[in-house]
């Protein structure tokens, strides 16, 4: 029973981890913030990235008051690195600088979910198994 207990309690920790993944960005400031443009514009590139519709944390720096559930933003991880490029013009080649409206450094993120107590139904669940299970031993009639 121990074992099956301890194997939840990995799952569940483990599922948990998965938004704190990082990934690899073009962090560019602009007149409404810094934001953060995450979409290569080809593959295998860290230099360039897509501008139109990608905008992935928006300008926030923290969870800011009236954000829902589905609100993110991004955690700075690394200092910025070397010059990055987004938001290509449609015109010359997708891999000179010069074709692109915005330029920045590339940075690496983490993804922070608003707001902080998003899991707590999940734990509620949890903590009410936990407790059936050791109900249902103490009142068991093979008490094992």
């Amino acid at each position: 029973m121990k074992s099956i207990i301890i194997t939840i309690i990995h799952a569940v920790l483990l599922f948990l981890a998965f938004p704190v993944l990082a990934d690899t960005g073009c962090l560019i400031n602009t007149s409404a913030g810094p934001k953060v443009y995450y979409v290569p514009q080809f593959s295998g590139t860290t230099t360039f990235y897509q501008g139109s519709g990608t905008v992935r944390y928006g300008n926030q720096a923290s969870c800011q008051a009236g954000n829902s559930p589905s609100n993110s933003y991004y955690i700075l991880t690394s200092a910025a690195g070397p010059t990055c490029y987004a938001g290509y013009d449609g015109s010359g080649a997708t891999n000179d600088g010069a074709n692109y409206q915005q330029s920045g450094n590339r940075v690496t993120f983490n993804v922070a979910n608003c707001p902080l107590d998003d899991y707590i139904p999940l734990l509620i669940i949890f903590a009410g198994f936990l407790g059936l299970f050791g109900i249902r031993r103490r009142y068991s009639p093979l008490n094992f």
